[in-house]
């Protein structure tokens, strides 16, 4: 097991549509949806490993143990992922209070959906050993290595999830506005499933399974999640559709 950090970071640029209405009041309600490409791109690497043992009888006589084994095994693995964003967009609501009668200072949330991918390899190596203590008598029976170099696994596909954050727009000039927010996205995430790796005993019968048998296998999974935090600038032109005349509003 290990933490691969492929932090992935990036521009992102695109366009926004929306829909705001305020009355009387200083609140503003709104909806909005956006599009957009990405750089976001990472990589990451990791390795573990792990050292332990097992004693254990092997023959039994007259309820005593006459053929002990003990087994000692090292192994470690690693690998190294990389993932990316190629684009990103976001369904949300927002709501805001007009701070001035120009400037509004709202939060958002909502539906994040975008294109991702990701691949990861993974590497493994270990080394068992069995010493054989008959009557005491000590002999080494087995010794077994494996190495595999390495084994791939890659993801290219849609996933949604959600976003939240917030931000400041000023109204500067007629129906022109500026915009600074900063939102946190989450579209979950993905399992990169390898081939198992099977470890066989081979000429010889190794720590009481039977020659050619299994002698342990694993099945590494690479979990990978797509989130990340993205600040943003932004001009909006306000086309004012369906403003009734009697109502004067401040934002």
């Amino acid at each position: 097991t290990g933490l691969a950090n492929a932090s992935r970071n990036g521009f992102i640029g695109g366009g926004q549509i929306g829909y705001n209405y305020q009355d009387e009041s200083d609140v503003v309600l709104g909806a909005e949806a956006d599009i957009q490409g990405t750089t976001f791109r990472g990589n990451g690497s990791y390795a573990s490993g792990v050292v332990d043992g097992a004693h254990y009888c092997a023959d039994e006589s007259n309820d005593e143990c006459i053929e002990t084994i003990s087994r000692s095994r090292t192994a470690v693995g690693g690998g190294t992922v990389t993932a990316g964003t190629n684009w990103l967009g976001t369904l949300r609501g927002r709501l805001g209070y007009a701070v001035t009668p120009s400037l509004l200072a709202y939060g958002t949330g909502g539906l994040a959906y975008g294109n991702v991918h990701a691949s990861s390899t993974q590497w493994t190596s270990a080394q068992t050993q069995d010493t054989d203590n008959d009557q005491g008598n000590l002999d080494i029976t087995t010794s077994m290595q494996t190495s595999i170099p390495g084994y791939s696994k890659s993801y290219s596909g849609f996933k949604a999830g959600w976003v939240a954050g917030g931000g400041l727009e000023w109204m500067f000039h007629d129906n022109w506005s500026l915009r600074a927010e900063g939102m946190y996205y989450n579209l979950g995430t993905i399992d990169l499933v390898s081939t198992p790796v099977v470890v066989n005993c081979g000429g010889v019968a190794c720590g009481g399974v039977a020659t050619g048998a299994t002698m342990w296998a694993t099945t590494p999974i690479t979990k990978i999640q797509f989130d990340g935090v993205i600040v943003r600038g932004g001009v909006n032109y306000h086309f004012d559709w369906g403003k009734a005349d009697t109502v004067v509003a401040k934002y």
